[in-house]
């Protein structure tokens, strides 16, 4: 997933943020980005398909050993592989695997709709950042 980061900051206009308002204001970002990703995705499944998200995104066992069965030879996936490999342990590495193919299956555009959800938030700051770097 997207890093907020330097980099984010540089993105936005505000890498001349003061070093101590830097962990804050990413902290936002992030608090802001996904919390806009989780009302655009609520707002295009359905009732029962939030409650089956909502109980793998919260790393219920049984949820996320449904997806698993779905896929024998997980353990060799890309995607979980790429998991595994970032530091991510097994456990971990499972529940984001189920997130990550859920989404794949149940919200196949997800992708497209987190860059949009950036790109948009990016350019909100960025027209902002005067208020954010003289407060």
């Amino acid at each position: 997933m997207f890093q907020f980061n330097d980099e984010f900051l540089k993105s936005v206009g505000l890498e001349n943020l003061p070093d101590d308002q830097k962990q804050d204001f990413l902290e936002y970002a992030q608090e802001q980005f996904e919390t806009r990703i989780g009302e655009a995705m609520m707002s295009k499944l359905t009732e029962a398909q939030q409650v089956e998200f909502d109980k793998i995104s919260s790393d219920d066992p049984e949820a996320i050993q449904n997806v698993l069965d779905k896929y024998a030879d997980y353990e060799n996936d890309f995607t979980y592989r790429r998991l595994i490999k970032n530091g991510a342990d097994e456990q971990q590495a499972k529940s984001d695997f189920a997130v990550v193919k859920w989404l794949d299956e149940n919200f196949p555009n997800y992708s497209d709709e987190i860059n949009n959800i950036l790109a948009d938030l990016q350019s909100e700051i960025y027209s902002q950042k005067e208020s954010f770097l003289n407060s």
